[in-house]
């Protein structure tokens, strides 16, 4: 027995507080002529809606159809098979899926109808204008059917005749809402702002200045004389900057500038507004200033990512449920062919390091091609099963690591108090250098945050508060000690533990190049970071006040308090983390060179053996190479040592592992 649908449960009540009357359906939220005019006129609102269209238009929606296996495929059967392709004798699937996606994109609102009407098997689909379209509805029916009106003349239809594509709101459950009721107001003044542009440069209505005459007043003939002596005199380029001679009249200026009205950043607070109404980044509609070629990517994938998948989503779920219920197959769904939309696919290099990862962890290649769906087939034997580990070989590795343990917990005994000296060091530099900048913003606070809050230049801004050569050379001063320390206490540690002793002296030179250049890289880039995290704190803080209405003083406290907040993560997390990496690298930089002094033949990696370290880190404990040989990490950094700065950031940062010589072969 089949359930009986059943129909919106207040329904009844939405009926009465509208007051449907039959046959003319109910009133759109606001006139939809009106949001698709913009579409013409304003260059945002088309740049926007005609990316997205554009993209949407090039995506394939075809159905699928679930096999026994469990696998997908094309229902080449289907009833909306080819219509989706070919929707009808004067459209192409391309056009007709861009009017749906500007019609949706700009009203909210989408209308598909079909023909012949009546039938399980559509031929043709027709898009509707938003605009001239109405649902209709009763106490008893959410949709009753729809209405199209074009000069005077209405048609109804049946819902079942109509496929309602809607950019759900909770302010109107018959309606959608565009991107352009959003961003209605912000086009409205960009459009009044470019109007006043034009006329300000072709000679609006509203006067630039008036002339007075004091005290005498002139008739009307008195007046026209004056005017016209003033435009023979001065009017025009090339009268520009005359001496002007008044006898007697005064010239008053009653307007204002582009200057004064803050006109370039005011149209771009606008523009903004306008693309976060569509999300649309801005490299993406040709602004470029500042661009390159790894940012416009991410934003490309963020485009498609947070735009167009939604705008896919509801587009694939309304067609699968209306398909269903016109065709009474409920098996199919109707799915979007994403595989060529280049910005969704992965990075094939990533998915090549990532699977080489797991191959080198023991996962087995299969497996790994299967779950990463790798474009390959492969065909592998099953790895014989090692035979189990004699007592005597498993008595010898458990003293090995009994003694590994031994060398590690050496190791972190005498590397400690170094770290945390220098730890304490940058917590104080951080915590000096956090009040110095916030006394050169006081200073110049009210002078580089505008009262509109809108003419900030970062860039300008943070040189004011924050010098960035004079803020290098204390943290190069604050670190540089400590630095060698580690270099020279593991040098010779690592001497005595070869043998030498007493008569090894770490050879001067080379400590000194190292330390040099190690030190030149941490200022420059912890110096850059905190720069540029300032340099967000002001921007974003601006931005935020503005969002919210802020005053001046409420902007600057805002920017203020940023500021505070990123000196009390560089004295507690950056400090700690700055200090471990900094002296785990000079530790074992000055173990390498009093192995390289003293011939070892080879040196092996010891991880600090506990849950902190790093998974490609753990799979190289215990590996030996050539004293000349870097170690390879399972996802391809190269290093000569644990901690070597030419390895990548996500190699060495917080790492705590250290090398070990080994001197016979």
């Amino acid at each position: 027995m089949k359930s009986k649908k059943k129909a919106f449960p207040v329904q009844d009540l939405n009926a009465a507080a509208i007051g449907l009357t039959a046959g003319y359906g109910i009133e759109q939220p606001q006139p939809f002529a009106d949001l698709l005019e913009a579409f013409g006129v304003h260059t945002w609102v088309y740049a926007c809606a005609n990316l997205i269209a554009n993209s949407f238009s090039a995506i394939d929606f075809l159905p699928y159809v679930q096999a026994k296996d469990g696998t997908w495929a094309v229902n080449e059967n289907h009833a909306f098979r080819n219509i989706l392709q070919n929707p009808n004798p004067q459209m192409s699937g391309v056009e007709f899926k861009r009017l749906l996606s500007l019609s949706s994109k700009l009203t909210g609102n989408a209308y598909i109808i079909l023909d012949p009407p009546g039938t399980k098997k559509p031929t043709e689909m027709w898009p509707l204008q938003p605009q001239n379209v109405k649902p209709q509805a009763d106490s008893k029916r959410f949709i009753s059917g729809y209405t199209y009106s074009v000069n005077g003349g209405t048609r109804s239809y049946a819902p079942e005749q109509i496929i309602h594509i809607r950019e759900a709101t909770p302010a109107n459950l018959q309606y959608g809402q565009g991107a352009m009721s959003a961003a209605t107001n912000a086009v409205t003044s960009d459009i009044l702002a470019d109007s006043w542009n034009r006329y300000f440069f072709g000679n609006s209505a509203r006067p630039d200045a008036v002339l007075e005459s004091g005290d005498n007043t002139l008739d009307a003939n008195g007046q026209k004389r004056a005017v016209k002596a003033w435009h023979k005199m001065f009017e025009g380029p090339k009268n520009r900057g005359r001496v002007a001679v008044l006898s007697g009249l005064k010239y008053v200026e009653v307007n204002r500038n582009h200057k004064d009205m803050d006109f370039i950043n005011l149209r771009k607070m606008l523009r903004e507004e306008i693309l976060a109404a569509f999300g649309v980044p801005q490299s993406m509609v040709g602004i470029l200033d500042q661009a390159n070629y790894s940012n416009m990517k991410e934003q490309t994938r963020t485009f498609w990512i947070q735009t167009m998948i939604p705008e896919i989503r509801k587009f694939e779920s309304v067609m699968t449920m209306r398909c269903a219920q016109i065709t009474g197959d409920t098996k199919t769904i109707i799915q979007a062919d994403l595989s060529k939309v280049e910005a969704l696919r992965e990075d094939e290099g990533a998915r090549a390091n990532i699977a080489q990862t797991y191959v080198n962890i023991g996962i087995p290649l299969a497996q790994v091609v299967e779950a990463l769906d790798l474009p390959f087939e492969i065909n592998e034997e099953p790895a014989p099963e090692k035979p189990s580990e004699p007592p005597a070989k498993a008595l010898k590795a458990a003293k090995t690591a009994s003694a590994r343990d031994i060398e590690w917990k050496k190791f972190d005994r005498d590397v400690r108090p170094i770290e945390q000296a220098m730890e304490s060091r940058l917590r104080a530099f951080f915590k000096a250098q956090g009040k110095r900048v916030l006394a050169k913003f006081d200073a110049v606070a009210s002078d580089i945050v505008p009262r509109s809050g809108k003419a900030v230049k970062s860039n300008d801004d943070v040189r004011a508060i924050f010098n960035f050569d004079v803020e290098k050379e204390l943290l190069g001063s604050a670190s540089e000690k400590y630095m060698k320390s580690a270099y020279s206490v593991f040098a010779a540690k690592t001497a005595q533990r070869m043998g030498s002793g007493v008569n090894f002296a770490v050879d001067e030179s080379a400590k000194g190049a190292w330390i040099a250049r190690k030190l030149l890289k941490l200022q420059q880039e912890a110096t850059v970071y905190t720069r540029e995290q300032i340099s967000d704190a002001i921007v974003e803080g601006v931005r935020d006040a503005t969002a919210a209405g802020l005053s001046q003083s409420e902007t600057i406290d805002q920017i203020r308090e940023r500021i505070v907040e990123v000196y009390d993560f560089a004295a507690t997390g950056r400090a700690e983390r700055i200090a471990r990496t900094e002296v785990i690298g000079a530790s074992n930089a000055g173990s390498m060179q009093a192995m390289t002094q003293l011939g070892a033949v080879a040196k092996e990696w010891l991880t600090s053996r506990d849950d902190k370290v790093r998974e490609t880190h753990d799979l190289m404990e215990g590996l030996t190479v050539p004293l000349t040989d870097v170690f390879i990490s399972p996802d391809g950094e190269s290093l000569q040592y644990p901690g070597d700065p030419s390895a990548g950031p996500g190699a060495i940062i917080n790492c705590r592992c250290t090398v070990l010589p080994v001197t016979e072969r």
